[in-house]
């Protein structure tokens, strides 16, 4: 039976794809990382052993690799590129120190731009471990949630996209994606994953019709929207717009549109 390792299981993405894998394979040998003193208890339940370590931590990192055939790198929330890309260094030399078979990396869009992201790519190809990269989008939900807050509140959602559409993705299905890579691996492959394009005006339109009333869509600045803006920004200028293409064909389906994670945000 194959041994799998899932780092950043307490995370949302982490413990998303323990359940993904779990629900692929029923009877597998998934064993996850925690931090010590995370809470493990609802990961323990879903039938996956627990291992305490910290990407700070090398010698946690080897013994957690101990006997592991293959294993999900969940990127750290580190936002410092240096450190981000120390700690996944040290996880990329404990997997191979441990003979890990295959590593999928969950990486980001735009990740030669990501001094963090790119340094470790870069040192997976020039690694002996077989890798799948997966370059994944933004998430969906945090967009929706705000959104949905904003109009139970004011009855306005507010962007400084002006106008432009954006492509984001369900966590959910970025999930799905990575358990997909470790059960069926794809060596050397880097891959894109998008989801569908959606506005604001479509999500204020959504968002009406499920409160039955009016809620629309108010163009505002940056500034505005506090770390919002700047992803915002982004979006105005066309980046972080690669196509679902890729997310399609591992998950086997459309990803989640903006409206259906609606519909799960607003219960």
């Amino acid at each position: 039976m194959t041994t799998y390792l899932i780092t950043g299981a307490t995370g949302t993405l982490g413990h998303l794809a323990t359940q993904a894998l779990r629900a692929l394979e029923p009877t597998a040998d998934i064993t996850v990382l925690a931090r010590p003193g995370a809470d493990t208890d609802r990961l323990r339940e879903s039938g996956a052993a627990v291992r305490r370590g910290d990407y700070d931590d090398p010698p946690s990192l080897r013994a957690a690799c101990a006997g592991i055939e293959r294993a999900l790198l969940v990127s750290s929330p580190v936002l410092d590129p240096t450190v981000r890309a120390r700690q996944h260094l040290a996880f990329l030399d404990a997997a191979a120190a441990a003979g890990v078979a295959h590593l999928t990396y969950t990486s980001a869009l735009g990740a030669e731009h990501d001094p963090g992201h790119h340094r470790t790519e870069q040192a997976l190809a020039q690694g002996s471990t077989s890798h799948t990269i997966l370059r994944n989008g933004l998430y969906t939900e945090p967009f929706v949630e705000r959104a949905w807050q904003e109009a139970l509140t004011t009855g306005v959602v507010r962007s400084a996209t002006q106008g432009h559409a954006l492509r984001t993705a369900s966590v959910h299905d970025l999930a799905r994606a990575a358990a997909h890579t470790l059960a069926t691996p794809l060596p050397g492959a880097t891959l894109e994953l998008n989801g569908p394009e959606w506005t604001y005006d479509d999500l204020a339109d959504a968002i009406t019709t499920r409160l039955g009333r009016p809620v629309r869509h108010e163009s505002v600045d940056d500034a505005q929207l506090g770390p919002f803006g700047a992803v915002h920004a982004l979006f105005r200028a066309g980046l972080l717009a690669q196509s679902p293409a890729d997310l399609t064909r591992l998950i086997g389906q459309a990803p989640r549109t903006a409206a259906e994670v609606l519909a799960v945000v607003a219960g």
